[in-house]
């Protein structure tokens, strides 16, 4: 009698044991499937955007804009798929792009410019160079934190580098001197800076589309 009692206990227990197991991957596979339905394509990929300058005159194939705002956490905001261009975009020598993603004979660039967004598109490999000394030649370029820039070559102080926008174009180059104009939001802005005080490195995460339409 006992052996049978003892039976039954042990059968019992089994029983719990194995619900219990059940139950366990039954959670598991379901915070799995929790977890994979997170992980869904949110519309873009992140790349690390490189540097470069436009060597010769091109225009560039296949090309696209793409809208998206990044949030306070630095997380972007995707308004929609990237957009096919329905005209030319030409870039000249000078120009200076970031480039996004990069082929054999061709990379896919953005160029920096003051209307977003910003026109991107195909261009071949021969016609940008990610070399420093042609990049600090290029038309657009930044001002370092915390300098000024004057009316004129060695004139008077005019603004900081608060007062302008994170990328200017270079209009002239005289004696150590450029002259610049910010134009984001049309504001029409001109100074003069030293060239020491400007700085041309543009690298920068960026997302690019999963889709183009």
């Amino acid at each position: 009698m006992y052996r049978k009692l003892f039976s039954m206990i042990l059968a019992g227990l089994l029983i719990l044991a194995l619900s219990a197991c059940a139950g366990e991957k039954n959670e598991n596979q379901s915070s799995a499937g929790s977890q994979q339905g997170e992980v869904q394509s949110e519309g873009y990929q992140k790349v690390q955007a490189v540097t470069a300058v436009v060597t010769e005159d091109a225009v560039l194939t296949d090309a696209y804009v793409f809208n998206y705002s990044v949030n306070e956490d630095g997380t972007y905001k995707v308004t929609n798929a990237g957009q096919k261009l329905d005209y030319e975009v030409k870039v000249k020598q000078g120009d200076i792009v970031r480039i996004l993603t990069q082929g054999e004979s061709a990379s896919v660039v953005e160029v920096l410019g003051f209307s977003l967004p910003l026109n991107r598109g195909t261009i071949g490999n021969d016609r940008i160079s990610t070399d420093p000394e042609l990049i600090s030649q290029g038309n657009m370029a930044s001002l370092k934190e915390g300098t000024c820039y004057y009316d004129s070559k060695n004139g008077n102080t005019a603004g900081s580098a608060e007062d302008v926008s994170l990328v200017v174009e270079i209009l002239e180059r005289s004696d150590g001197w450029c002259r610049f104009l910010d134009d984001a939001g049309g504001k029409g802005l001109q100074g003069w800076i030293p060239e020491t005080d400007l700085f041309y490195d543009f690298d920068t995460e960026i997302p690019v589309p999963d889709e183009i339409q």
